[in-house]
Order: C-alpha cells, then sequence, then structure tokens
C-alpha cells in the first residue's frame, strides 16, 4: 500500500509539474512574442493566436515554440498577462507547498518538519523576492530576475521536501536520535 501511495504521489507530482511548466509557457511567449510583435495586443484574440502561432512555426522542434496554446490567454492584456504570472507564481508555489508537506510528513516523524518546511519556503521566497528588488535599479535586471526565477521555480519541485528530509536525516543523526 505504501508503495502505491508514493507512485500516485510522484505522478501527480510529475503531472502538476507538466502542466504548472505548460501554463507558465503559454504566459511568457505571449508575454515575450506578442510584445515584441507591433500592436499586438490590440489586436483581436483570434488575430493574436494566428500571430502567435506564425511565430511558433518557425521553431518547430524546440518545445517553447511547438506548445499547445492556451487561447484564453489571447483575451487578456499586456498588463493582465504580467499579473497572471505574478499570481500563478503564488499559487503554484503553494500547490508544491502541499505535495512536498504531504510528502515530508510521510518521511518524517515529527510534527516539525512541516514547520521546517514552511520556514523553508518563506525563507526562500522572500530571498528570491529581494534578490529581483536588488536587481531592478541595477544595469542588468535580467541577471537577478533570472536567479531569482530559478530559486521560484525550485520551490515548484519536489527538491524543497528533498532538502528538508536530508536535513532531517543530518539534524538526528548528528543529535543520536534514530527517528527518520
Amino acid at each position: 500500500m505504501n508503495f502505491l501511495k508514493w507512485s500516485i504521489a510522484i505522478a501527480i507530482t510529475v503531472t502538476v509539474g507538466f502542466l504548472v511548466e505548460w501554463i507558465k509557457i503559454n504566459v511568457n511567449f505571449s508575454i515575450e512574442q506578442g510584445g515584441a510583435y507591433p500592436g499586438f495586443f490590440e489586436l483581436a484574440p483570434e488575430q493574436r493566436a494566428a500571430v502567435l502561432e506564425q511565430i511558433k512555426s518557425g521553431n518547430p522542434y524546440d518545445y517553447y515554440h511547438s506548445h499547445h496554446s492556451i487561447s484564453a490567454l489571447n483575451h487578456l492584456s499586456l498588463n493582465q498577462l504580467k499579473s497572471l504570472k505574478w499570481i500563478q507564481t503564488v499559487v503554484f508555489v503553494a500547490i508544491f507547498f502541499i505535495i512536498n508537506a504531504w510528502m515530508v510528513r510521510r518521511v518524517v516523524i515529527d510534527a516539525r518538519a512541516t514547520k521546517w518546511l514552511l520556514i523553508t519556503y518563506i525563507s526562500a521566497f522572500i530571498f528570491a523576492l529581494l534578490i529581483y528588488l536588488v536587481g531592478l535599479p541595477s544595469n542588468a535586471p535580467h541577471l537577478f530576475y533570472n536567479v531569482s526565477r530559478k530559486m521560484i521555480g525550485a520551490l515548484q519541485s519536489p527538491i524543497p521536501a528533498m532538502m528538508n528530509w536530508a536535513a532531517w536525516k543530518l539534524y538526528n543523526h548528528q543529535n543520536g536520535n534514530t527517528k527518520p
């Protein structure tokens, strides 16, 4: 039964990961490619879809250019897409926190483990935000954004659960405890 639970958890994590990536790619593609096309956000949604499909056809083997589009995004303004990008980041981090908390509760038999995971998430999120904000007035804000984005990306994966499990094992080993 434990094998079945972990198989389902891994399948859910992978599925959610692919779904999250697909949504993020669609939003980013609309922002970047639409923003580079003159007058894109003044076009009707059907025209926007046609423009994006034309752009995608130039590189059919690159997933960034060959993904299946979310047509609802063609109804949003540039500002709405940028707001959606921030909202989805917070929502997806929360979803992965829930998944990771479930995993940690299964492998670490101590109520403090979930608290450690929450502290990990809050600390990493604040640190990523600070890196982003520090980079805004710099000559190369994209470099700071990329570091921040990678940190937030890690929070949207099983990495925090694995790190916390390893930290918990080390903590218990150093303190002579036999708990997992």
